[in-house]
């Protein structure tokens, strides 16, 4: 196996661990926000994405990118970036699938999350973080 694969596998399976977790946590911010506030659907859903992102971007700068030179504060401006135009995505597409077809929450945002975070990984470890 080339460095390059062990490099791809290694970083992504830590990007995916950082990635679960701190969705579930996303998930738990959705939930509150939906059920025991009067956010709509779709800022909840916002919100508890960009909060998980920044959760996300602090171990994953330790963790998952760990041995870049990409300088923390600007790591973080891209990394929101993707995340936003990410977030916005993830919000439109849940929303969809939830109102419109009537597909579950949880089991519409993993679907949606699972390729988000797989282009998300892809876009930060080569152009952000240059570690790939």
């Amino acid at each position: 196996m080339s460095d390059f694969v062990r490099n791809f596998i290694l970083r992504g399976y830590r990007y995916g661990v950082v990635g679960v977790g701190t969705y579930m946590f996303d998930l738990l911010i959705v939930y509150i926000l939906s059920t025991y506030t009067l956010f709509p659907l779709f800022g909840a859903i916002l919100i508890g994405f960009l909060i998980g992102v920044s959760i996300n971007y602090s171990i994953s700068y330790h963790w998952a990118f760990a041995g870049t030179q990409q300088k923390p504060l600007r790591g973080y401006i891209y990394f929101i970036l993707i995340a936003l135009a990410a977030g916005i995505g993830i919000a439109y597409t849940t929303t969809l699938f939830v109102e419109v077809f009537s597909v579950p929450l949880i089991l519409a945002r993993s679907l949606v999350a699972s390729i988000v975070g797989l282009c998300s990984f892809l876009l930060n470890a080569r152009f952000n973080f240059h570690v790939l």
